[in-house]
């Protein structure tokens, strides 16, 4: 057997759950959210998909980039 992404933290209290429902309907990019929450954006798109499915969220513009793009994390030389 294979599980899937264990090293991610799946676990969010109701408080959390509420500010990403939020922040998602104001736009906020994935990677801005999960800079606020200080967790990978993989776990973001996880709950995504959960509050999604679940239709507590909708479909937006922009996707999971929100109102813009992510931000590089390079440095410009």
């Amino acid at each position: 057997m294979y599980l899937a992404c264990e090293e991610m933290d799946h676990t969010w209290d109701e408080s959390e759950v509420l500010l990403f429902d939020n922040l998602w309907q104001a736009g906020v990019s994935v990677y801005e959210i999960a800079e606020c929450f200080k967790r990978d954006p993989d776990e973001i798109a996880l709950l995504a998909i959960d509050r999604a499915k679940k239709r507590f969220i909708k479909r937006r513009s922009g996707g999971a980039w929100g109102g813009g793009f992510p931000r590089s994390n390079k440095s410009s030389k």
